[in-house]
């Protein structure tokens, strides 16, 4: 034998052999009869010896058939429950996944979502780590990143969730009391905002409106870099907020606060999973982002 035996014909050898019979091994396979016994005689013949005793009442296998099964039946006898360790994985999410996102995300969207999915699949761990900085993947052993605005990472894979604006937004007693003023835009110049720190002299907000640009100068009541207070202030009747449409969602829906100029908001800025770059996805990493996919479609990002 100069040549390695032909691997699928390895593999209907031992299961002749468990079964007892090439017709019971036929069935578990889903080979018919004449396929096995023309494979087998092909084993045979690449071997160079008789593996089975035949006779009226079955077959058994010969002293070098017993031999050839003790060398490979324990390896494919692995790797059959190795197939059905992965057919279990795809069928029921488990393991544990290490997510990182930012704080302000995190808490308004990821904290609830999270929950969900670990109630949906509780042989899942989920490791979550809400920062403000950038996490290297490799380096800290990372399964996903949720990443907001454009992406830098080259050497990342990545998916798009979707995507979110930023909108007005202001408490009912504001409304109430500027009732006047807010029917114009142009207002939003003298009356009381509520600005989110990026830079010293980035005192402006700007618009998209009809597919076109509009920026407008502020005089802020308050400057903050943390959005969730900005809300917190615009809630106690402090000034207007324009801030990410999901932060807002939970007091739209509660009436604490009222979006305004609806037709006044930001461009769209994406939401992307990024993780390792790798040939094939973790199963457990695309449960989680398809499940989180739709959880923010449905309940955070629709308008």
């Amino acid at each position: 034998m100069n040549t390695l035996p032909n691997i699928e014909h390895l593999y209907i050898f031992t299961k002749i052999v468990e079964a007892g019979s090439l017709s019971k091994a036929g069935e578990i396979l889903r080979i018919p009869k004449p396929s096995m016994s023309r494979k087998l005689t092909q084993l045979e013949d690449d071997i160079g010896a008789q593996l089975f005793l035949r006779s009226s009442k079955g077959i058994k296998p010969t002293e070098i058939g017993k031999k050839l099964y003790s060398a490979c039946g324990a390896i494919f006898n692995t790797l059959d429950s190795f197939r059905d360790t992965i057919s279990e994985v795809k069928r029921e999410p488990q393991g544990l996944l290490k997510i990182t996102a930012g704080v302000e995300f995190g808490i308004a969207v990821l904290n609830t979502i999270t929950s969900q999915y670990s109630n949906m699949f509780p042989k899942v761990t989920l490791d979550v780590e809400l920062t403000g900085r950038k996490v290297d993947l490799a380096f800290e052993n990372i399964d996903i990143a949720i990443r907001i605005g454009p992406l830098k990472d080259s050497n990342l894979k990545s998916r798009k969730l979707g995507e979110f604006r930023y909108g007005l937004f202001a408490s009912p007693n504001f409304i109430k009391k500027y009732k006047t003023k807010l029917k114009s835009i142009d207002s939003l110049e003298s009356l009381p905002t509520l600005v989110f720190k990026k830079g010293i002299h980035d005192i402006k907000w700007t618009f998209v409106s009809d597919g076109e640009k509009r920026t407008i100068e502020l005089n802020p009541r308050s400057i903050c870099n943390n959005h969730w207070m900005l809300i917190e202030s615009a809630r106690n009747d402090v000034g207007i907020a324009f801030c990410p449409n999901f932060l807002a969602k939970s007091h739209i829906d509660r009436g604490d606060l009222i979006q305004i100029h609806s037709s006044y908001r930001s461009e769209s800025i994406p939401i992307t999973a990024v993780f390792p770059n790798q040939q094939y996805m973790n199963p457990l990493t695309r449960s989680f982002l398809d499940f989180l996919t739709r959880k923010l479609d449905t309940d955070y990002l629709s308008e």
